[in-house]
């Protein structure tokens, strides 16, 4: 029995592809749990200081999540290994297209 190197590389990428996916999906969807209820609660996180500061621990973890979802969505689209930020810096030129969206999203906004 020979061991295929090709063959357990490749079922390592397909694991790793499958476990980035998941994490996207469930950080995407904390970081909008997160950010409606940060929302809907909003009149009472501002009253208190106590709760200002409960609101800022929260959105700390918003922030984790949402970086977590971008990083993974980037490995998706261009593979592992992508530089893990909201605005990249620096022109590559396999990603010029990206950063220009980017780019135009950040004026957009």
């Amino acid at each position: 029995m020979g061991c295929d190197r090709n063959g357990v590389i490749d079922i390592v990428k397909r694991e790793i592809g499958k476990r980035t996916a998941v994490s996207f999906v469930l950080s995407s969807l904390l970081s909008i749990l997160i950010y409606s209820a940060l929302g809907i609660y909003k009149e009472n996180l501002v009253n208190d200081k106590g709760m200002i500061l409960c609101s800022g621990f929260v959105t700390s973890y918003l922030f984790i999540f949402s970086l977590t979802a971008v990083n993974n969505l980037e490995n998706m689209m261009f593979g592992m290994g992508f530089e893990a930020s909201f605005f990249p810096e620096g022109e590559n030129q396999k990603h010029t297209k990206y950063l220009r969206y980017i780019h135009l999203c950040k004026y957009i906004f």
